[in-house]
């Protein structure tokens, strides 16, 4: 049974409203980009709604806070949604410039540094190393911007929006059964670089691990491990070759059908006397009854029908 749609109330409509105009007005300026979104994306995280009306009136409300070059872009896109708007945002200022030539700067740059040991020997470290270390550094918090760790697997499309080539599924694991389900998520569509994570969880931690082969991973699940199965990667279904999978991926709807138990797989039936034969059967229908209705009686062009 499909849950209703979330619905705010009119007080957290309000108290919604009242925390995006609390909300720092956004000039555009690429320094305060990350600020202006993560606030705005707590807001939407802390006051969700389905409902279309409310959606248009949250959305108007952030549209309000943009000024001067950020307003102006707005009015040139005419983005619909939030995410629209911090697509649109997110490409026109953040700022990648510096991070580039940064990167420049340091791969010309000749170090000369050195590390003392307690003994005040000195050890010299390769300038390529400490290159190749702030580099690391600077792609890790480039492709991490704007995310809190440990990671929210609902945030993971943010993650994507933020790395428009990498594209991630995420499996859940039964402790009890020792079963991968789900996907828990899985993206639109699929990018340059795909990877599918599995989510470990235990009552007081999560830990996130890379699955290297899927079909290594639940072939066991299916009793068929010494045959090579090609899975699904939204729906868990198998096929026996590569090309009846492409076929399955093609009209994948996403829905999984799961068979019983076979010692729960019984069918039951009590009221066997509802099964018998009955001496007559009588069937009537009453949804209407017509009366003849004099039409030289009545003066208006209507004919009513009892």
């Amino acid at each position: 049974m499909a849950l209703p749609p979330a619905i705010l109330s009119e007080i957290h409509l309000n108290q919604a409203l009242l925390s995006i105009r609390q909300v720092p007005a956004y000039d555009g300026s690429a320094g305060k980009l990350s600020s202006f979104i993560k606030r705005v994306e707590y807001i939407h995280e802390l006051y969700p709604t389905q409902d279309a009306r409310q959606s248009r009136i949250l959305f108007g409300a952030v549209e309000v806070q943009l000024i001067e070059e950020a307003q102006r872009l707005s009015q040139l896109v005419q983005p619909n949604t939030w995410t629209e708007l911090k697509n649109a945002l997110i490409d026109e200022f953040k700022d990648h410039t510096p991070y580039e030539e940064l990167l420049r700067q340091i791969y010309f740059t000749k170090f000369n540094g050195s590390l003392r040991r307690p003994s005040n020997q000195k050890l010299t470290i390769n300038g390529n190393i400490i290159k190749i270390i702030v580099i690391i550094t600077l792609m890790v918090l480039t492709t991490f911007a704007g995310l809190d760790f440990p990671l929210n697997p609902r945030h993971i499309q943010r993650f994507m929006d933020i790395n428009p080539d990498i594209s991630i599924t995420l499996f859940g694991f039964d402790n009890e059964k020792s079963q991968v389900f789900g996907p828990l998520f899985y993206p639109k569509e699929v990018r340059e670089h795909h990877i599918n994570m599995l989510l470990i969880e235990s009552d007081h931690s999560a830990h996130y691990t890379w699955i290297k082969r899927l079909s290594a991973l639940i072939s066991s699940q299916t009793g068929r491990r010494k045959v090579k199965q090609w899975f699904c990667n939204i729906c868990l279904n198998y096929s026996q070759s590569e090309e009846a999978s492409l076929r399955h991926k093609e009209i994948c709807s996403g829905k999984v059908s799961t068979l019983p138990h076979p010692k729960q797989a019984l069918l039951k039936f009590k009221n066997q006397h509802r099964a018998l034969k009955v001496p007559f059967v009588v069937y009537g229908d009453f949804e209407c009854l017509l009366e003849p209705t004099n039409i030289a009686k009545i003066q208006s062009m209507d004919i009513f029908l009892r």
